[in-house]
Formats: structure tokens, sequence, C-alpha cells
């Protein structure tokens, strides 16, 4: 059954999804999923007809510091509600019944994200795109977080220290990844697969 449950090795050290690698893994995964998106809004942006040149200029990009703060109370959150809980219903199923643990953790996290898209009904809104929208930036904070979770510190940090080090391991890779979307992008760009959207002439700019 421990087998069954792990990712490919017989034998796996205790993942504890609360510890600080666990905890530090969420907080950062979710930020680095929310830079990563905006910075794709930001490459495909200009191709939009609704686009709105007040952002489209790189003084965007000078407004980013001052979301650092709102953007870390919501990963936080996210964490607490979704990430975190659902590791630990993904773990426990993988461990009764025995499937990889990967799908057990995505299962779970879109049940959790299932329970967290309720409220949105109440308010008015949409439901099904409110648990796409959930379980998509989910997904990758829950399978981080058992992963960065279940691995043993060469040199037996914890706390601050644990927590700096999988924090900095997920933003190099973050960083990565928004090198990828702008390299995409100038590709996209340059080979007319996204085209720049210009008013037809005479078209009213207001």
């Amino acid at each position: 059954m421990g087998q069954g449950a792990g990712w490919g090795s017989p034998v796996r050290p205790a993942v504890d999804p609360w510890g600080d690698a666990g905890r530090a893994a969420a907080v950062s995964t979710y930020c680095a999923v929310a830079v990563v998106a905006a910075t794709a809004r930001m490459v495909v942006l200009p191709s939009l007809k609704s686009s709105d040149g007040a952002f489209d200029e790189p003084f965007g990009f000078c407004l980013m510091p001052l979301a650092l703060i709102p953007l870390w109370a919501f990963a936080v959150a996210a964490s607490l509600l979704h990430a975190l809980p659902a590791t630990v219903l993904g773990l426990r199923l993988a461990a009764r019944t025995g499937r990889p643990r990967w799908l057990c953790l995505l299962a779970a996290e879109a049940v959790t994200a299932a329970v967290l898209a309720v409220p949105v009904v109440w308010l008015g809104g949409p439901y099904l795109l409110a648990w796409l929208c959930i379980a998509g930036a989910g997904a990758a904070p829950v399978l981080v977080t058992s992963f960065c979770a279940g691995r043993r510190d060469p040199e037996g940090r914890t706390g601050w220290a644990r927590q700096r080090q999988v924090a900095f391991q997920i933003s190099v890779v973050a960083v990565a990844l928004i090198g990828v979307v702008f390299a995409g992008g100038l590709l996209a760009y340059g080979t007319g697969l996204l085209e720049e959207y210009r008013p037809p002439p005479g078209a009213s700019v207001e």
C-alpha cells in the first residue's frame, strides 16, 4: 500500500503538508501561479480587441510591486483553505486506496475546489466557472506541496531556513516559466500566430 501511494520510489519519508516545507511550498506556488498567469495575460493582451491601452505599456510592470503584499495574503489564505487540506485529503485517499498519489491529490483538489466554489452560487455567480478557476489555480500548489513536504533536506534545515530554501527553489522555477512565456509571446508575434490588435481605419477611439 505504501508503494502504490508513492511517486515511484518504494521508500519515502513521511509527508507532512503542514510542516515547514509544505506550508512554504503551498504559499510560494500560489504566488508563482498568479505571477505566471498575469505575465501570460500581459503577453496576450495586445492581441485582444477588448484590450485596454492604459495597461498595455510597460507602465503596468511598475505597478506589480504594489501587488506583492495582497498577493502574499491571497496565497496564504488559499493555502490554508485549499492546497493544504486538499493535500492531506489526497494523501489519505492514496494510502487507503493504493492509487497513484498524484491522481488522488488531483481528485481531492477537485473536490475541495467544488466545496470552495459553493459561495459563488449564493453571490449569484457562475458555479462551473468558479470551480474551474479554483481547481485550475490549485492543481500545481497541491502537487508541489506534496512533493516538497515529502523531500528530506540533506542539511537538516527547519523553520524559517527551510521555508526560505523551498520558496527560493519555487521562485527559480517561476522565473524560468516567465521567461518561457515571454519567449513564447515573442515567437508567436514574430511568426504571426498572434497579431497586435489595431482598430479598423476610421474607427472611433474613446
